[in-house]
């Protein structure tokens, strides 16, 4: 192997250091700045737990509606929402002031590693971008990219619907005032954490294209090479390490990646090293298969794939390209047959203690952590809602579309009992800049399904009764619309379902003490019920929840629906 350019190397590492470090102060400022506010949150949120605690110990009953006229309850909607809009104007500033100093500091690096590189040339020939050119750069990326204010509009709405689930949820489940309140707590950190990952993502970015633009202006970079991080890098980086692209080609990374993009100069020897590839390969097999996975570990060692097909960029419309996996199943078509019985040790399957149902067992659902975690981590890249729920669905084909029909063939399957009537009242969404008519349309032919939250589980509510789907529709009529839910739909009661819940996660529970399963496949496959049993629900193969109690049904596979062509 050729010897590799020490200097580059090494001065690539420490800048690298150098932008995690400032990445690090931005979210230390982003924190202190939010600290105020949710201490003031807090208190709220110890006051709707204080007011459940007495009703408890008085006997009486806590119900949703109970909760929702609290003026506490009101107080924490009003102020979480008002303390996030304030702070996503902060954010905005912050981030424009970072990705400023971030690019002038993007330019400096890439004139220090192409003079690294090149050492006979004269470094007056390799100028850094002017300030103003830095400037005008900005406002380009500020253009092209999505909208900062957009990316930022909304965490308070978001963020609220996530405090309310959580507190919703921790009543319908019976849990003590203090757990209510933890989960409260940590679902009010939502917004924060989005915006923190906005800030890194966009400072990054910045930096990146500074460095990229000095490339190019220098007049003797026309190619440049990605360099991961070893140790630490994810599969993706770690494949993707050494690859050469052009200097034109936009460089693709995690939102905080730890890539960077070591510059071929013209004429010189192109800087060489051990790339990822062959750095994994020297691992031990068991380092490999932990870094790797089980499933995709005993597919590769089988030569159903080869570790050069594993990795690629993966398009995103917010945040631009990532480096991600591709899925199992498009690597090895057949691994679940070929690998996943054969190295599962399960004592005995929990499918006898289930409701009979054709539903994935025990056995498959925790067969799905490889599979279901690159897509669930993509989802919140994208920043979507309820991103488990949409990978899941997405995964599972349950975000198909409905079938249109028109009102007399929906009257027709609803008088012959072949589709339960139902109906779906929306708001506009100023957040998402959605009226409800956008709303209902997307539902309606939108491939990129939208899962809502509630508090049955989350996705997509509906009522049998219009009154219902009037005041969730803001009571205006053209907010509502009818839907029919086919007969041979495979519906859950809530109650049963949570059984279900319980069930699986105490078999799970004896699979991990028994050593059968190992901790981060435990871990994923118990958030996966406890967090979002709408998830649960679509790998058991349910197409809805019946809401016990509420009356409502709870929507997880769209291509079960009857929807109006007008209507």
């Amino acid at each position: 192997m050729a010897t590799v350019v020490p200097d580059v190397v090494r001065y690539a590492q420490e800048f690298k250091n150098e932008l995690r470090s400032g990445n690090l102060n931005t979210s230390l400022s982003m924190a202190t700045h939010w600290a105020k506010s949710a201490k003031e949150l807090d208190i709220i949120v110890n006051k709707i737990t204080e007011e459940i605690e007495v009703m408890r110990a008085m006997g009486k009953e806590v119900t949703e509606n109970w909760v929702r006229e609290l003026d506490y309850y009101k107080q924490l909607r009003r102020q979480t929402i008002a303390q996030y809009n304030s702070y996503g104007e902060f954010t905005e500033k912050l981030i424009d002031e970072e990705s400023m100093k971030f690019m002038k500091y993007g330019t400096n690096e890439a004139q220090a590693l192409i003079m690294a590189s090149s050492k006979p040339l004269n470094p007056l020939y390799i100028p850094k971008l002017p300030d103003r050119e830095i400037e005008i750069l900005y406002s380009s990326i500020r253009s092209t990219v999505t909208p900062l204010g957009k990316l930022l509009m909304g965490l308070g709405v978001d963020t609220w619907k996530a405090v309310d689930v959580a507190l919703l949820l921790g009543m319908a489940q019976g849990v003590s005032t203090q757990e209510i309140a933890r989960r409260m707590t940590q679902a009010g950190q939502l917004g924060l954490n989005r915006a923190m990952t906005i800030a890194r993502t966009e400072i990054n970015r910045a930096y990146r294209i500074a460095t990229q633009e000095t490339y190019d202006q220098s007049g003797v970079v026309h190619k440049y090479k990605r360099m991961a991080n070893k140790g630490s890098a994810c599969m993706a980086c770690l494949l993707l390490d050494g690859q050469v692209y052009e200097s034109a080609m936009s460089f693709e990374d995690h939102p905080n990646g730890a890539c960077a993009m070591i510059p071929c100069v013209d004429g010189m020897p192109e800087p060489k090293w051990e790339t990822g590839q062959e750095y994994f390969e020297k691992l031990d097999p068991e380092e490999q298969m932990r870094r790797m996975g089980k499933n995709y570990y005993d597919s590769w060692k089988a030569k159903e794939f080869k570790l050069s097909d594993m990795a690629y960029i993966k398009p995103n419309y917010a945040w631009g390209g990532m480096p991600a996996t591709r899925s199992l199943s498009t690597l090895a078509p057949d691994w679940r047959s070929k690998y996943a019985t054969a190295t599962s040790k399960v004592v005995k399957s929990i499918e006898t203690n289930y409701i009979a149902h054709e539903g994935m067992s025990i056995n498959e659902i925790v067969s799905l952590k490889d599979t279901l975690s690159p897509k669930i981590d993509a989802m919140k890249a994208q920043m979507k809602a309820n991103p488990i729920m949409k990978a899941v669905g997405d995964w599972h084909g349950d975000s198909g579309l409905p079938t249109m029909i028109s009102e007399s063939e929906l009257d027709e399957l609803v008088k012959k009992k072949k589709a339960i009537n139902v109906y779906r009242g929306v708001t506009d969404s100023p957040s998402h800049g959605k009226t409800a008519a956008n709303i209902i349309e997307e539902f309606k032919t939108d491939k990129d399904m939208y899962y809502g939250y509630g508090v049955y589980g989350n996705g997509t509510y509906t009522s049998p009764e219009y009154s219902t789907a009037y005041m969730y529709g803001g009571n205006r009529d053209e907010n509502v619309f009818r839907l029919g839910i086919r007969k041979d739909a495979k519906i859950v009661e809530y109650d049963d379902l949570l059984r279900e819940g319980n069930l699986f996660t105490q078999e799970l529970e004896n699979l991990f003490k028994n050593n059968l399963i190992d901790a981060e496949t435990y871990v994923f496959s118990k958030k996966l019920v406890e967090r979002e049993i709408g998830a649960f629900a679509m790998l058991r193969g349910y197409d809805a929840i019946y809401c016990t109690g509420a009356g409502h049904y709870n929507i997880l596979n769209r291509t079960v629906l009857y929807v109006l062509k007008n209507g």
